[in-house]
């Protein structure tokens, strides 16, 4: 979903950055306590987008409906980015000048994959 990682997937990624910003035992405990503290804020906002997908999907097309979702759908996803942007605040906080650059450039990497995917998909219909 827009914004919010499958479990599986978000555990991937952050391994993923954990090794490579080889971060120190005190960091760790700091961003999962971070991480599980937002936990239930997190849950229910993915829980609210996939409500939503669903309502939307079961319903016969009716534009006053679809312009309803997409009103109401913004705001859900406005909650999900000023919580995402909340955690990723909280967690730079923990990290060095240097462990943000590196996250800087593994995000500039998945960005510039996930275009590239994106232009390609074209190719593969």
């Amino acid at each position: 979903d827009e914004g919010l990682l499958p479990p599986r997937v978000a555990g991937l990624v952050v391994r993923r950055a954990e090794r490579r910003l080889n971060l120190s035992d005190d960091q760790r405990q700091k961003i999962k306590t971070i991480l599980r503290t937002e936990k239930p804020v997190i849950e229910s906002l993915a829980e609210r987008v996939h409500a939503e997908r669903e309502q939307l999907e079961v319903q016969p097309y009716d534009e006053a409906t679809v312009r309803a979702f997409a009103q109401q759908h913004e705001m859900t996803m406005e909650d999900v980015l000023v919580e995402r942007e909340k955690v990723r605040s909280e967690i730079q906080a923990v990290l060095t000048p240097e462990q943000r650059k590196q996250v800087a450039a593994m995000r500039e990497t998945l960005y510039g994959r996930f275009v590239e995917r994106l232009s390609s998909l074209g190719d593969e219909l």
